[in-house]
């Protein structure tokens, strides 16, 4: 199954400098990534799966769906807002192309704890993994 080509052509995402199309996705359930807004500097890394498995009213088999990738702008509030009103003023860069939902979601919390998105006012990342959250990083111990 081939993904539709990009409608997002706005603004597209970005994979080694070049943009993202459905060809470059093709074989991959999901990539994490890294939105910057341009115009504050802040920062937002997250993960989108690129197919989705549900299944239809009536039917007891699961049907593979695409996701809305081409028009995700993360599950943050400010950056939905961004991207619903002025979507050129976000940058979104893919990290890593993920095979699987298992990798996907390791390297979203990787990248996370790396580049200490829960200590640093440079990301707007609110929690790492829905378990630990920056209103509370203060309290941890912070690692070495």
């Amino acid at each position: 199954m081939t993904l539709p080509r990009s409608i997002s052509t706005h603004n597209p995402w970005i994979y080694e400098d070049k943009e993202v199309t459905s060809d470059t996705l093709a074989g991959f359930y999901g990539f994490v990534y890294i939105i910057v807004d341009r115009e504050t500097g802040k920062k937002y890394i997250g993960r989108k799966y690129i197919w989705s498995y549900r299944k239809e009213k009536g039917s007891s088999r699961r049907k593979k769906q695409e996701s809305d990738w081409q028009d995700y702008y993360s599950s943050n509030e400010d950056l939905k807002q961004i991207g619903k009103e002025n979507p050129g003023r976000l940058k979104r860069e893919i990290l890593h192309l993920c095979r699987s939902r298992g990798e996907c979601n390791f390297l979203e919390v990787a990248e996370q704890f790396k580049r200490d998105v829960l200590y640093s006012d440079e990301y707007m990342n609110d929690n790492i993994n829905g378990k630990w959250f920056k209103k509370n990083a203060m309290s941890y111990k912070r690692p070495l």
